[in-house]
């Protein structure tokens, strides 16, 4: 059973905190871009996409202060993990706590239903008032959002949160077959929602609107400085020097988009040689894991070999790296280091680096150089 990246460590309150706390540390920084909504000026492009982001990072701050209010779970969690019976060997296997998973996804998807309806309005919306910004949307098209948002399906999200808009300051009135949306905290911010729900159409259309990043929609892909930016300075300065130490290699990096911003969704980026991935790292606001990537068990043993035959302190470092699976599906393969054999899944065939220091780094390029022939 893997909960990692939802189980409450401590430092907040609840295992639900964690998770709103990881949806503001998810966000991009505020980089205005002046198009994407015709018929207003650049100065009101500016507010209103500075107006949405504001409204996105003080959402997400009142959630964490309050989000009992929000109407996210916050106890029966955190309950059952004090509970629950974990089998023997279970950290060794695939295996998976179904009831841990029902009672992640239900405060997890409370915490999503915001963001989410207001983009299924944004996608759907007729138009923006010239003069007072107010977003219109026919009734038909504001039932299809709700349905699209979950937030008329289940016991766990009920459909009335008029309490919770209420505190951020968003309003809902009616008349003749039109719903009209405003916003008493953040007047100008139905622009800058138009302008990211009416990007252009990519794989990471969703992704940039969760993140509120204006820039990204204009890109064909994030940059790694945008991974960085949601990260501890620590672990950015490691990718620092990861990136520079691979100038040269014949490589290119691709960056996997982002389905959902809650704990649990982290950053994967990939370096890539000859359609196959070569080395990636995985990373969240306190995480960073770094992968050397041997696509078959066989080839970790053959560089097991060559490393006790040339460099005996940096097999150790490599032996370190591979965490034991004992999971019975039909990937689990065996490897040799040296006189001991291991049992690994062979679904990553990858040596793990997690939270890594500057020697760290250093070996890691050593290993996929010797293993890559670069």
């Amino acid at each position: 059973m893997n909960i990692r990246h939802s189980i409450n460590d401590g430092t907040h309150p609840s295992s639900a905190h964690l998770s709103i706390w990881y949806c503001r540390h998810m966000l991009a920084g505020f980089h205005e871009v002046e198009k994407g909504v015709e018929g207003f000026c650049s100065e009101e492009i500016r507010k209103g996409e500075k107006d949405f982001h504001d409204f996105i990072c003080r959402m997400y701050e009142d959630m964490y202060k309050d989000p009992e209010s929000f109407l996210i779970p916050v106890g029966p969690y955190d309950e059952y993990l004090k509970t629950a019976q974990t089998r023997k060997g279970a950290e060794k296997e695939h295996y998976t706590d179904t009831k841990e998973s029902k009672l992640r996804n239900e405060f997890q998807k409370a915490i999503q239903y915001y963001a989410k309806f207001l983009y299924e309005i944004g996608i759907r919306a007729e138009s923006i008032c010239p003069e007072s910004h107010v977003l219109h949307i026919t009734s038909d098209s504001y039932e299809d959002a709700k349905r699209a948002s979950g937030m008329i399906r289940g016991k766990s999200l009920p459909e009335n949160r008029h309490a919770a808009w209420k505190i951020m300051g968003i309003r809902f009135a009616e008349e003749n077959g039109m719903v009209k949306i405003s916003s008493s905290r953040n007047p100008d911010m139905f622009i800058g929602l138009w302008i990211l729900c009416h990007a252009p159409e990519s794989a990471y259309k969703y992704m940039n609107y969760l993140r509120v990043d204006f820039q990204g929609c204009y890109r064909a892909m994030p940059e790694i400085e945008d991974i960085k930016e949601t990260l501890l300075p620590k672990h950015a300065l490691m990718i620092d020097r990861l990136e520079k130490a691979m100038e040269g290699f014949p490589m290119k990096v691709k960056i996997q988009r982002l389905r959902n911003i809650t704990s649990g969704f982290q950053w994967k980026a990939a370096y890539m040689y000859k359609g196959k991935n070569v080395f990636g790292f995985y990373a969240e606001p306190r995480y960073l894991m770094l992968c050397i990537y041997f696509n078959d068990a066989q080839n970790i043993n053959e560089m097991c070999r060559k490393l006790l035959e040339t460099d005996r302190k940096l097999f150790g470092w490599f032996q370190a790296k591979f965490p034991e699976r004992q999971c019975k599906c039909r990937y689990n393969r065996k490897v040799v280091f040296g006189e001991e054999r291991r049992r690994i899944c062979g679904l990553s065939c990858r040596a793990e680096v997690e939270n890594p220091e500057v020697s760290d780094v250093a070996d890691s390029i050593k290993i996929m150089k010797l293993f890559r022939g670069f």
